[in-house]
């Protein structure tokens, strides 16, 4: 890395730290983290938080009620919701479906990107992902639909800060291909990954979503416990492009990415070590529904 890049590295960190014009993590994930940290946290705590937000409720009860959870009975309180999500499953969920929504409202009346389609393939990520773990009985540490939820939000991040060199690199992929991660590093001298990563940094998000934003393109050598759910949003995001719902292109990712996350998974879970990228993708043709209709949960 030359000087001159450490400079525009640095300078492009220094728009994050100081933007103002980013939505603030929302109050409702704020007071949940603060009570799922305390020692005896207990659902008992949490109802009343989320029943103050009948929209989050609703959605979460959709999540609970999914595929993804594996069950036949239908979940029809928040009590049962939470109890069968787990306290940091829900934070995580909580804090995706609340980004979602401030992101969303902030952009709305952008004119120059479909953002619909940005959070189509965000969702089905998490779908795909979460629907692995379900699928196979993944004992895997973090929450695949919120992280995948999550995954991208780097790219929001520098239209805000470099709009013009962002729009560069959409045209460049539209018309050469390529990767994001390539594209932006052409044009703009930093990618999504890494301004995704400073900004969950700078909110002091849970470690999961700082990895899984920084490493989903190129796994991080360096081994950690989400290392694992980050190599799973890495493949999902590979068969979410494979099977041509990624945001702005189908490009899929490079072999020896996909290569060496299918291995890491392969060598923790037994049960996948037979199973082939096409039948992955014949599962999710088969149990995943259209993206429609999973986009209709965010927008509750």
């Amino acid at each position: 890395m030359t000087i001159q890049d450490k400079s525009k590295i640095d300078t492009y960190r220094d728009r994050i730290e100081q933007l103002h014009n980013l939505p603030t993590v929302p109050v409702i994930a704020t007071r949940l983290l603060e009570i799922i940290s305390e020692d005896k946290a207990s659902v008992r705590q949490l109802l009343p938080i989320i029943e103050k937000d009948p929209s989050m409720a609703i959605k979460i009860l959709h999540v609970a009620n999914s595929a993804y959870y594996g069950l036949f009975n239908n979940v029809d309180s928040i009590r049962h919701a939470v109890v069968l999500i787990g306290l940091t499953d829900l934070y995580n969920l909580v804090l995706g479906f609340s980004v979602v929504k401030s992101f969303s409202q902030h952009m709305k009346n952008s004119k120059w990107l479909d953002w619909n389609n940005f959070w189509g393939h965000s969702v089905l990520v998490g779908s795909i992902g979460q629907l692995i773990k379900t699928e196979f009985r993944l004992p895997i540490m973090g929450n695949p639909y919120a992280l995948g939820l999550l995954h991208d939000i780097g790219k929001l991040v520098l239209f805000q800060i470099a709009r013009t060199e962002f729009l560069e690199a959409v045209k460049i992929q539209e018309e050469h291909g390529g990767s994001a991660t390539e594209t932006e590093m052409q044009a703009i001298g930093i990618n999504h990954s890494q301004a995704g990563a400073w900004l969950a940094q700078r909110w002091q998000l849970p470690e999961s979503v700082i990895e899984t934003m920084a490493n989903h393109h190129s796994l991080a050598s360096e081994k950690s416990e989400y290392h694992n759910v980050t190599a799973l949003i890495t493949i999902a995001d590979h068969l979410s492009h494979r099977l041509q719902k990624g945001f702005l292109t189908s490009y899929a990712e490079t072999t020896e990415t996909i290569t060496n996350a299918w291995s890491l998974l392969c060598v923790h879970y037994s049960q996948l070590a037979t199973v082939e990228m096409e039948d992955l993708e014949q599962i999710i043709q088969e149990k995943i529904p259209p993206v429609d209709e999973l986009m209709a949960i965010t927008r509750i």
